[in-house]
């Protein structure tokens, strides 16, 4: 899928299709292939995106991130950092472009990278 993406296999035009954004949000609100698709979405040009369709991304990053650690999705799957990484790219991306966005995005983006901090001073403390 990476290497399909990056070669432009796929028509720019389809991932801004209602029905293909509304199942990446299902299936990242269902919190199962989260770094997958954390790293998909990071190679989908989501300028394209519509704004309803930006907004709920970006709650699902939000619910990541305000979830207890023995809930959060980014902490529990197989590589906490990078997820936590790929979650933060993708609110920069949006802050970029839509400036609407960009106040919620980067007090998102700070909460997940404390949130990467305190992770990583847990594990580099077992």
């Amino acid at each position: 899928m990476k290497g399909a993406l990056k070669l432009s296999a796929f028509e720019k035009m389809i991932f801004r299709e209602d029905n293909i954004v509304n199942e990446f949000i299902k299936l990242l609100k269902g919190g199962s292939r989260t770094n997958y698709l954390l790293n998909v979405l990071n190679l989908v040009d989501l300028s394209i995106w519509k704004n309803q369709h930006l907004k709920e991304l970006i709650g699902v990053i939000d619910e990541y991130e305000s979830n207890p650690m023995e809930e959060n999705r980014l902490l529990l799957s197989y590589n906490p950092i990078m997820s936590i990484c790929l979650a933060a790219e993708i609110l920069t991306k949006i802050a970029i472009s839509r400036r609407k966005l960009e106040n919620e995005c980067k007090r998102i983006k700070t909460s997940l990278l404390a949130l990467g901090r305190m992770y990583s001073s847990k594990v580099s403390l077992q």
